[in-house]
């Protein structure tokens, strides 16, 4: 979790228990830690998953995932940036 995310997740607004009325999640946590009532709902997002975006997207918007070409000595199946054969072992153009 990057320190903005967490940042976020702090600043959200939660409902407060028995009250109609919501408080940063911040808050809540300051005055509910000596109590432990539900460790749930302190509980942070944890999905590691990496999603780019901006500059990275940017950057690789060309590049084509699954394109190939075949060897010109063997007609073998080759990845785009591939210098060598691995099948025959001749050098690409």
């Amino acid at each position: 979790m990057t320190l903005k995310k967490f940042a976020l997740w702090l600043g959200d607004q939660v409902n407060v228990p028995g009250k109609n009325k919501t408080v940063p999640r911040l808050l809540m946590y300051i005055n509910d830690v000596n109590n432990q009532s539900n460790n749930s709902d302190f509980l942070p997002d944890t999905d590691e998953s990496f999603k780019p975006s901006g500059a990275v997207t940017d950057m690789f918007k060309d590049l084509t995932q699954g394109s190939t070409t075949n060897c010109h000595n063997c007609n073998y199946p080759l990845k785009t940036a591939s210098k060598f054969c691995p099948k025959c072992g001749s050098k690409q153009q």
